[in-house]
């Protein structure tokens, strides 16, 4: 039976929510235990493993680019370019 639409909304606005909170701390494993239990809540355990085994490094950047994405975290846009430009990524063109 599928869900209502609007709690599949308001799952998805949670979600969003819950994700710019972990990438406002800029915190790697923060980041990495908030997907991967997100995988396990959606019942895809390959997903939730494949995450624990991305590299440090990969979720990293991962992460600054997450952030630069999000126009409500606008206020660390700046931190994260310096970082990824710091770590041999292109520049990305302010918004």
């Amino acid at each position: 039976m599928q869900r209502p639409r609007t709690n599949r909304r308001e799952a998805d606005e949670s979600y969003v929510h819950a994700m710019g909170r972990v990438l406002r701390n800029r915190d790697v494993e923060a980041l990495r235990r908030f997907l991967a239990r997100s995988a396990q809540e959606r019942d895809d355990p390959g997903e939730a493993a494949e995450i624990e085994g991305i590299p440090q490094a990969d979720l990293e950047s991962r992460m600054h680019k997450m952030i630069m994405a999000r126009m409500d975290l606008q206020d660390l846009h700046d931190e994260s370019r310096q970082w990824l430009i710091e770590h041999g990524f292109k520049p990305l063109r302010r918004r």
